[in-house]
């Protein structure tokens, strides 16, 4: 697979892995092939990536304020979207919602916000910085019509499909998380862990002696980057 200091790594429902270093994102299949790229200098660095329904995929441009849509060859779905214009000018995190719509988390505020496509409020939730340790957000996404957020205290935020609290999950140490529809699969030094979030149950699936950079399930399957390669994990 190509070579690069991944720092993000997502993985969608149909079979294909999404990288990022911060300045471009790839999409490649489980044996590291790159089958589309997606760069855009103007808006600069990447910060956030939600590709997991695959036909459809976000990234967030901090930096400038932008979230830029893309389709399954990671070419744009029309103008980037500007959240100044709509007088978003702190976001902490965004990730794609049900249907078209899109979930905001304001950084100024801690206000969960349910946007149209044009950014247009649909639904107000709840000011995450009420239930949360910490204001900055590692990773949100939307599963089976309950929000998640992942805080930079380790922490793990539910709310509902109206961005109503719900639950709060503390971890000891959370990295490179990856999200289902049940599960969040993580790294904890070389080890890698299973949290159901709908029963509060924690698993050790895997301890090795290597660096592990990200794990994600694919199709039933667990799959590791470790050294740039792509790994199944059978355990």
């Amino acid at each position: 697979m190509p070579q690069g200091n991944w720092q993000l790594v997502d993985a969608d429902v149909l079979g294909f892995v999404y990288l990022s270093d911060g300045v471009q994102l790839i999409k490649t299949d489980l044996q590291g092939n790159q089958v589309a790229n997606y760069q855009d200098s103007y808006h600069g660095d990447i910060q956030q990536i939600d590709c997991f329904k695959g036909l459809k995929n976000l990234v967030f441009h901090k930096d400038a304020n932008a979230i830029v849509l893309l389709d399954n060859e990671l070419a744009p779905l029309g103008d980037p979207l500007d959240l100044s214009t709509k007088g978003f000018y702190d976001v902490s995190a965004t990730c794609l919602g049900p249907d078209d719509q899109i979930w905001i988390a304001d950084g100024q505020t801690g206000q969960l916000l349910l946007v149209s496509k044009n950014l247009e409020v649909l639904q107000k939730g709840a000011v995450y910085f009420n239930y949360a340790n910490a204001v900055e957000i590692e990773k949100m996404v939307w599963r089976n019509n309950m929000l998640l957020v992942l805080t930079r205290s380790d922490e793990l935020l539910l709310f509902d499909q109206f961005g109503t609290f719900s639950h709060k999950f503390s971890f000891n140490r959370i990295e490179k998380p990856y999200v289902n529809y049940k599960h969040v699969y993580y790294v904890d030094k070389q080890r890698v862990l299973k949290f159901n979030y709908t029963i509060n149950k924690t698993d050790t699936l895997f301890k090795g002696n290597k660096t592990i950079d990200a794990v994600w399930q694919s199709k039933n399957q667990l799959y590791l980057l470790e050294e740039n390669q792509i790994e199944p994990l059978n355990y």
